[in-house]
């Protein structure tokens, strides 16, 4: 006999709920480390809604970035060395 907990999935959902109704989980804007990283770094964004990549940008590496979406809406961003994005 398992002991795992049964999905109930009312009161899951109303967890998950009540914490993004407390915080701003889907507004906040990431930010990225990259103190550590090569001088310069290619960002693309993607818009997951109609599956279309922005054009490349440049960031520098060195410090901090804010990795702001272009818009609106569900946003996945993909940033690479350089060397590899050509």
């Amino acid at each position: 006999m398992s002991s795992a907990r049964p999905f109930l999935a009312g009161s899951d959902l109303w967890s998950v709920r009540s914490l993004t109704d407390r915080t701003d989980v889907f507004g906040a804007v990431p930010t990225l480390d990259l103190t550590m990283a090569p001088e310069q770094l290619s960002m693309r964004w993607l818009d997951i809604l109609v599956g279309e990549w922005g054009d490349a940008t440049t960031l520098e590496g060195g410090g901090i970035v804010d990795l702001a979406p272009p818009d609106a809406g569900p946003w996945a961003v993909l940033i690479q060395n350089m060397e590899t994005s050509r």
